[in-house]
């Protein structure tokens, strides 16, 4: 047996002698005993400051946030409350506010969350938890739902006024996605990127209205030329939808047959034989771009109001035409009761 002992500063790992005849370690012999090498536990890790002077530039530094892995929101999002005096931070336990003034810190939502930013009228702070977004209030706490995504759905920002949200919709998932996808930078987030855009993912915009929680999306009549892989796209009204779309001969006009009430146009009026007349978005480039022969072509949809077919049952589509001669758009319709075939001429009189 040791017949001193005494205090003294261990290393990270020391030896510690064990008496012989005790049940054999996996040891180190030594003279006077066996020795095994233990771990020592390591120093807790020193706190931040709360301010300094920066030696480098002579500005004082404050540090805003108690708990490790808090972070700031990015460039993008809107951290502050409309009156300047908070602002939010998420952390590894939820989201929280930091009273600019007074520093002190309070926890609005528990549990780790996405959030979009803090609202410009109200100040009430957006987020994303299981696919809904929230809108939590700052001084009471209290969260309230505000719509359930779509699948592939993400909100990326809040209108000024707090009436709409805004973000995208993606049809599939990148290969080889990785698990700490969320950070601001992460190892493979380059080729992750690559893969992302190689991968051709369908995308679509996504408006989302607040007080209604309906989803507002931007309709296009898209166009696709196998000889050349042109590609063509106008936009139009969502009142303006068709069940059905077709193309005159020589490709200058376009016809619909208009929605009934349970359509995608619903609940717009859009129960009448439309005439489009497709108008170009010109390119403001003229074609500099080395890629231009790739991109979409946008245009527009100019609608005309052909007939009227408030009267008629939509369980029947009326499937346009257009003559030959460009002259007439033919349809069927039992707006009187019975089907029948009719045609509208393409000039007014």
């Amino acid at each position: 047996m040791m017949a001193n002992l005494r205090s003294c500063a261990l290393p990270a790992s020391v030896l510690i002698p064990l008496a012989l005849g005790a049940p054999k370690p996996t040891s180190i012999p030594g003279e006077g005993g066996l020795f095994i090498a233990l771990p020592v536990a390591q120093a807790p890790a020193k706190e931040p400051p709360r301010e300094w002077i920066d030696p480098d530039t002579g500005h004082r530094v404050v540090r805003l946030s108690d708990e490790p892995g808090s972070q700031s929101l990015y460039f993008h999002q809107n951290a502050y409350t409309p009156d300047g005096a908070k602002l939010i931070v998420t952390t590894p336990t939820g989201l929280s506010t930091i009273n600019l003034k007074t520093r002190a810190i309070e926890r609005v939502v528990e549990g780790r969350v996405n959030v979009i930013m803090t609202g410009r009228k109200t100040g009430q702070a957006y987020y994303v938890r299981m696919g809904t977004v929230y809108a939590v209030d700052l001084d009471t706490k209290v969260s309230r739902e505000v719509a359930r995504l779509p699948p592939g759905g993400s909100i990326a920002t809040v209108n000024a006024d707090e009436t709409l949200l805004a973000g995208t919709i993606t049809e599939g998932t990148v290969p080889g996605a990785s698990a700490a996808q969320g950070r601001d930078n992460y190892p493979g987030k380059g080729s992750m990127m690559e893969r992302r855009l190689a991968a051709r993912l369908p995308m679509q915009m996504l408006v989302l209205d607040v007080k209604t929680a309906e989803t507002s999306e931007v309709f296009w009549l898209a166009g696709y030329e196998l000889a050349t892989g042109r590609r063509t796209w106008y936009h139009l009204e969502r009142s303006e939808w068709s069940v059905h779309f077709n193309q005159s001969p020589d490709g200058t006009l376009f016809a619909g047959d208009g929605g009934g009430p349970s359509s995608v146009a619903a609940p717009g009026n859009g129960q009448w034989i439309y005439l489009f007349r497709p108008q170009l978005v010109p390119d403001r480039t003229d074609h500099g771009l080395p890629n231009s022969q790739e991109l979409i072509q946008p245009g527009v949809l100019e609608a005309e109001k052909l007939v009227n077919l408030a009267r008629h049952d939509y369980r029947l589509e009326p499937n346009v035409t257009f003559t030959p001669d460009r002259r007439w758009i033919v349809f069927r319709s039992n707006m009187f009761g019975p089907t029948h075939v009719f045609a509208v001429e393409v000039n007014r009189r």
